[in-house]
């Protein structure tokens, strides 16, 4: 069943168009389109450029404090071995 009986006819021009439909869609497609361009986490999981070099130069200062860490700390190697 068709919605628009005027469908590919002759009758068919933009006087037919539901322009509340198309204006919805419009908003809608505007919207998404804007997210996108924002980031594209949501869809493929990769966050933007920002939020992944804030997160590799957390990882790094962390591992750089763990390595700075176990350079401090006193070794087992001091400790006399009893049998």
């Amino acid at each position: 069943m068709a919605y628009d009986g005027c469908y590919h006819q002759r009758c068919d021009n933009l006087g037919n168009v539901d322009r509340t439909a198309l204006d919805r869609n419009s908003d809608a497609i505007a919207w998404v389109t804007a997210s996108y361009a924002i980031s594209t986490e949501d869809v493929n999981g990769v966050p933007p450029r920002a939020a992944r070099a804030k997160a590799v130069k957390a990882a790094q200062t962390k591992s750089a404090q763990t390595k700075s860490a176990r350079a401090a700390a006193p070794t087992h190697d001091d400790h006399e071995v009893v049998s």
